[in-house]
């Protein structure tokens, strides 16, 4: 068997080298002439083995004598591989020599090339040639088609029987296509459809064929129609508006049959099962009567313009009517009015027409390689959905939208997809089953876009358990649940695990008015975890959401106080507490318990115990009660006392009530005349010898009383336990002496701090830990002294910038604002005050924020300052961060203020300028923040409050210019708008920013040279200056900033954040493709070992760009499909 394999690989490779030939040196065959010149012969190519794209050239001396010395080398080099190579081998070898000899008579001699080669002797079978002669003879008009083919197929011409056979059944749809469609574009696209035909046959173009064959697919346009009807419309309610009808006619838009013929010339020239994914896609999308729906509403409403058009004349001579002709006036109001309405009801008929588009190019998509695993789940849930009148385009809206989820998450929206249209198919019959996802269709239908949708992004395999509580509630509400309630369930879902219990909150919500209410998963999954089957989940999720809206770290630290609770046997008290309105003391618990969690303290609450004696006192109450009491005693010592104040009005103590008789009988002796003391003694008397009998109804109060004093008891217990335990753990984190630790410690607020600063990574956590030791400490409390904030500050003094200014702030000073409001304005020294800088206004810094890490750079990096404003309470009114850049610029970010009529932002502007001023340098609106001590900082971006560029804001006279200006002529523009400023990074990143740059990017040309040499020049903004050098045909350039600047920064981004920018990706795989392997190779996540064990569609869709770039197709298919390369085939249709 070994040796037969070289020779199969020999094979092989002589097939792949011959079949590369063709497609090289003779892609221009087959093909047909479209005119002569003198030496030349223009020609369209219509290849099968090349690129199949159709295309012009011009066939010339030189382009004839090499493509005769090619075809005689193929011959000679692959004689045994043409074969395999071409469809019919034969005719290939006689037929080829032919035309070459017909276009050199043509080009050498000026002989004119025979418009058809029916008639060529030998060229056809007799049959064939009589078919096509009588198919001229019917049809006239596909002369010129016909003549193009008989070329065509000269070198097949077995087929040419087959596609006389379809043109003839469908000459009409053909004559249309080739009115609408001037030659030689109109025969291009037959034979274009003509290739579909033979490669995958006529039943899956029939669906396509039926729109570029009909007419109205290209002259159809309602959008027109609208336009005029709302012309006429305000015309006739407003005859000012009469002279904007000679201007209310829209540009013509490209038609549908025109954007149907780019989608065919694209599916030709796909692989089979692209194609064949794409045209089954199509045939699903497009309703049957679209055009004749659209064709009667367009003829009514012409007619019904013509008689509006009509009624505006008189109105136009309006003025000069006279009192005598009052009634023909009223006569025509009445027409008027009537006209408008008829207009406004038809205006509103208008049927929905495609976005052809964008629904071509979702098909384009779907149909490609990378779609392959979800394709057929795509196409069942679309074959399932409803085919309704008022949901014509549901299918191609559907399409898009979930398009738009498959780009968020490709990974979960097969199995969403396959529950879909099992859903679709079980409950088909139940009405409203299709309500929830409504909207979807009327955004596409007005405006194309990805919605906000709930099933995005949600890694779940709880579907089908979704699906089913969606229907059961549709009917349980008649069809009553819309897309904001299938949130809700699948929010209800997602948490409880079950259809049931999600069904069932989801009432309790609804009946509790809380359907459109805006909820949290956090405070849904802590309603779910504290809902004891009492009936009180919608309350409980009122009172988190109200406390949420305050602090959205309540749910957390709640549902961790109630775990331990249950877990210590006191199953029920969380949910009673909140209910009890004790939301706050069970945050605090849960804080305490988080913070001790990080120092392994012990946070767990009282044991619910069953006491082993029961004391007398205990046994005088009913028995139902001894139980709470039990409980209770077990707590507290106060026990005895606080039954006493609850139970003493029905269950007085009868020693203490002797004791009590025994006094007011003295005290009535001295004083017999006091009768409201003598009633006393009555009812005194009475309540002991014959107390009063307790109802059911009292007694369960009574329980309800003491179960209430029962949990506070708990809940005060605990609270005691965790302080003291917080006494010893926090002196000890900080290497204090516990008499040492100062009483803020303690306090929620900074506890709250803390527990986020222990949550952190380590780099942050002791870096938290530093700051809070230094606080404890009297002042100063900033970090001058690291050698990071002295070697930034010698930088700065070495630039000639004066940093006293800044190291030491001026001092607090009152500020009026523009409202008259006074607030003093102060640089924030106090850790423990930046420590809060998010949460007074509720930002992403605030503790326990995704952000709250960057806080702790502004307390320990020089380069970074906050400033308050506070009013004459000393509550925070604005905030507002500044910064150094490593250049010495100061940028000022966003001012926060809760007074809209204060003008902090001008008291900042003010601010900083003197500031700028004291220390020689510029307020900037860009500029690139260093880290100094802290290992990372969230930078969101400065803003320019001084606002020195007016030249640079939108619509300015500069702005305008750049739409027409040279581009030699921009340096000598910027260094006039610029002065006294030099052109230098920081003036040069507000110009690369604009749109107007962006727009034109070869005005950037004259500024690289100035770019090269220019600091202070941030990496996304060198991305931009890469994009727009490469837009403007700068590749080596952009190259040399990928390769120094871009490549670099990403692998470190990539470290830190595990993304990878995919702006930087794109201009990889165009320009450095091996680089982009490279790169996407060094940043495999964890567990891939290969390229083709990558699991994000993202990058394996940059694997295969590269691969592309670099020549290697297979292996880019092969990403494509997401199949191993040599171990198994691809995936077919």
């Amino acid at each position: 068997m070994r040796p037969e394999k070289p020779r199969e690989r020999l094979r092989s490779a002589a097939l792949s080298r011959g079949r590369m030939f063709l497609k090289a040196r003779l892609d221009w065959l087959p093909g047909f002439p479209l005119g002569q010149a003198e030496g030349a012969v223009d020609w369209m190519c219509m290849p099968r083995y090349g690129e199949p794209s159709p295309k012009r050239i011009r066939l010339e001396r030189q382009y004839l004598q090499r493509a005769t010395y090619l075809w005689t080398k193929f011959v000679y080099r692959f004689p045994k591989a043409l074969p395999h190579l071409v469809d019919e081998p034969q005719r290939w070898t006689e037929g080829v020599p032919q035309l070459l000899n017909w276009l050199k008579g043509a080009i050498h001699r000026g002989e004119l090339l025979p418009q058809s080669l029916i008639e060529i002797e030998g060229a056809f079978s007799r049959s064939a040639a009589e078919q096509a002669n009588a198919l001229t003879r019917s049809h006239p008009a596909l002369r010129s088609l016909l003549n193009a083919l008989s070329w065509i197929a000269y070198l097949t011409p077995s087929e040419l029987p087959q596609a006389l056979a379809w043109l003839a059944a469908n000459a009409q749809k053909i004559k249309v296509l080739l009115e609408m469609r001037p030659e030689p574009d109109g025969i291009v696209a037959a034979l274009t459809l003509w290739e579909i035909v033979r490669r995958d046959g006529s039943r899956r173009l029939d669906p396509l064929l039926r729109f570029v064959g009909d007419a109205r697919a290209f002259t159809l346009n309602l959008d027109d129609a609208a336009v005029q009807i709302k012309s006429i419309l305000d015309a006739l309610k407003n005859p000012d508006e009469l002279n904007a009808l000679a201007n209310s006619a829209r540009q013509p838009e490209v038609s549908l049959g025109e954007q149907l013929l780019e989608f065919t010339a694209w599916a030709a020239s796909q692989e089979q099962t692209t194609r064949r994914r794409a045209l089954r896609l199509f045939a699903l999308m497009l309703p049957d009567n679209l055009l004749d729906r659209s064709q009667k509403w367009r003829a009514r409403v012409h007619s019904l313009l013509a008689e509006a058009r009509h009624l505006l004349s008189p109105q136009q001579a309006k003025g000069t009517q006279t009192a005598a002709n009052q009634a023909l006036l009223q006569h025509e109001k009445n027409e008027t009015n009537r006209m408008v309405r008829r207009l406004e009801r038809w205006q509103h008929e208008i049927p929905p027409q495609p976005e052809g588009k964008l629904l071509l190019k979702n098909l384009r998509e779907v149909a490609a390689p990378n779609y392959s695993d979800l394709y057929p789940r795509i196409c069942l849930a679309i074959e399932r959905l409803p085919r309704t009148k008022e949901a014509a385009f549901a299918r191609a809206a559907c399409l898009h939208h979930w398009l738009c989820l498959a780009a968020e998450d490709p990974n979960n929206l097969g199995e969403f997809l396959s529950a879909f249209a099992s859903f679709l198919l079980r409950y088909r019959g139940l009405p409203g089953i299709f309500n929830p996802w409504q909207n979807i269709i009327r955004k596409w239908t007005k405006q194309p876009n990805s919605l906000p949708d709930p099933y995005a992004g949600r890694n779940t395999r709880l579907w089908p358990v979704f699906f089913d509580a969606v229907a059961e509630l549709c009917r349980a509400y008649d069809g009553e649940i819309d897309a904001e309630d299938t949130q809700r369930i699948l929010q209800l879902v997602l948490i409880t695990g079950e259809g049931n219990k999600a069904g069932a909150y989801f009432r309790a919500l609804r009946d509790a008015g809380l359907r459109k209410t805006d909820l949290s998963d956090d405070v849904l999954d802590c309603g779910h975890l504290l809902d004891d089957g009492r009936g009180n989940f919608a309350n409980l999720v009122a009172i988190l959401q109200r406390h949420y809206q305050q602090d959205y770290r309540v749910c957390k630290m709640v549902s961790t106080a109630a775990k331990l609770l249950d877990k210590a046997g006191w199953r029920g008290f969380a949910s009673d507490l909140i209910l009890d309105g004790k939301v706050q003391d069970l945050r605090t618990v849960g804080q305490h318990v988080a913070v001790l969690h990080a120092l392994q303290g012990r946070n767990d609450p009282p044991v619910l115990q069953h006491a082993e004696e029961v004391p007398a006192w205990i046994r005088r109450y009913p028995a139902e009660l001894a139980s709470i009491l039990a409980k209770l005693l077990l707590i507290t010592p106060e026990a005895e006392r606080i039954a006493a104040i609850v139970l003493r009005t029905n269950f007085p103590d009868p020693e203490k009530l002797q004791q009590e008789i025994a006094a007011v009988e003295a005290r009535l002796a001295k004083r017999p005349d006091d009768a409201k003391l003598a009633e006393r003694l009555k009812n005194l008397r009475l309540w002991f010898s014959s107390p009063k009998p307790v109802t059911a109804a009292r007694l369960a109060h009574l329980e309800d009383k003491l179960l209430r004093a029962t949990r506070l008891a708990v809940l005060q217990a605990w609270q005691k336990n965790l302080q003291k335990e917080l006494r010893t753990k926090l002196p000890a984190l900080l290497e204090l002496a516990e008499a040492e630790a100062p009483e803020w410690l303690f306090q929620p607020r900074q506890l709250q701090v803390i527990a986020s600063m222990l949550e952190m990574s380590r780099p942050f956590r002791e870096l938290g830990i530093r700051l809070l030791r230094r606080r404890c400490s009297p002042p100063p409390w900033n970090f001058p002294a690291e050698p990071a904030n002295q070697a930034f500050l010698t930088q700065l003094r070495n630039r000639g910038i004066n940093t006293e200014p800044w190291v030491h702030p001026p001092q607090p000073f009152v500020a009026t604002g523009a409202n008259g409001r006074a607030v003093r304005v102060n640089f924030e020294d106090d850790p423990l005050a930046i420590f809060h800088m998010g949460s007074h206004f509720r930002t992403c810094l605030s503790p326990g924020e995704y952000n709250f890490f960057s806080v702790l750079a502004n307390v320990v990096d020089i380069n970074k300052h906050v400033v308050y404003a506070r009013d004459s309470r000393k509550q925070v009114v604005g905030r507002c961060l500044l910064a150094l850049s490593k250049e010495g610029w100061i940028l000022a970010f966003h001012p926060y203020c809760h007074d809209n009529k204060l003008g902090f932002d001008e008291i900042m502007r003010k601010l900083v300028e003197a500031l700028a001023a004291q220390m020689g340098t510029i307020v900037a609106s860009r500029g690139e923040v260093p880290c100094l001590v802290a290992p990372d900082w969230y930078d969101d971006g400065p803003q320019d409050l001084c606002n020195r560029f007016a030249f640079l804001e939108p619509d300015s006279e500069f702005r305008r210019s750049l739409q027409s200006m040279e581009p030699n002529l921009l340096i000598a523009t910027l260094t006039t708008a610029f002065d006294p400023l030099p052109l230098n990074g920081f003036t040069l990143t507000l110009v690369l920013e604009l749109a107007e740059l962006q727009k034109r990017p070869e005005l950037v040309r004259p500024l690289l040279p100035l770019i090269e040499t220019c600091s202070g020049i941030s990496n996304s903004t060198w991305l931009l200056i890469a994009r727009l050098a490469h837009h403007a045909g700068a590749l080596e350039f952009t190259r040399h900033v990928l390769r120094h600047r871009a490549i670099p920064q990403m692998l470190e981004q990539y470290r830190r954040q595990k993304w990878l920018d995919t702006g930087v990706m794109d201009l990889l795989v165009a320009l450095e493709p091996s680089a982009a392997l490279r790169v996407l190779r060094r940043t495999r996540p964890t567990g891939v070992q290969s390229d083709q064990d990558e699991t994000d569609s993202e990058r394996r869709e940059f694997l295969a760009l590269a691969f592309e770039a670099l020549g290697r197709s297979v292996r880019a298919r092969r990403m494509r499909e997401g199949v191993k390369f040599g171990i198994c085939s691809s995936n077919s249709e």
